[in-house]
């Protein structure tokens, strides 16, 4: 369903708002990088987003790389014009049991390490939020790579997801 117009003063229903759907995308296949710091549009985790919105996003990435090596960082490709507030909750890089929290804007790559028990096998978590505004109409792509270039991958699993729920 469209997001409806609605003129200023006009009484909204909490049914109106429930029939909006966010915007979901869900990763279907594992995708790896290794030996590159080169922010690349991952081949799945993208979300068209219309003109003139405003979108509250969240999401999750299940991620993998060699204990303290490789490590991962993030950054958004957005239509023009778009202002965007973002940030991630990921373990820090330097293979610590620290928690990494940061706050970022388009073009401004934030990094989480590799945590758990290490290897390729073994997943993490980084739990992402944020807040767009769009002037033009286009997709919103997340961009990653490795944060420092490693021979094993960095990888990005199946059923990491996106999503985008349209709030004006």
């Amino acid at each position: 369903m469209a997001y409806p117009p609605w003129a200023a003063g006009q009484r909204i229903l909490g049914a109106q708002l429930a029939a909006i759907p966010p915007i979901t995308v869900i990763k279907s296949l594992d995708t790896a990088r290794a030996n590159t710091t080169t922010l690349t549009a991952d081949p799945h985790l993208s979300l068209p987003l219309e003109a003139g919105a405003a979108y509250l996003l969240d999401g999750c990435l299940y991620y993998a790389g060699e204990y303290n090596q490789g490590g991962l960082q993030l950054d958004w490709a957005v239509p023009s014009g778009t202002a965007m507030r973002w940030s991630i909750g990921a373990p820090a890089l330097g293979g610590q049991a620290a928690y990494a929290s940061h706050s970022s804007i388009p073009g401004q790559p934030v990094a989480a390490g590799t945590y758990g028990i290490g290897g390729p096998n073994s997943l993490t978590s980084c739990r992402l939020t944020g807040h767009i505004v769009t002037v033009a109409a286009g997709t919103l792509q997340l961009r990653w790579a490795q944060y420092a270039a490693h021979g094993t991958g960095t990888t990005i699993a199946a059923s990491s997801w996106l999503r985008a729920q349209r709030i004006a």
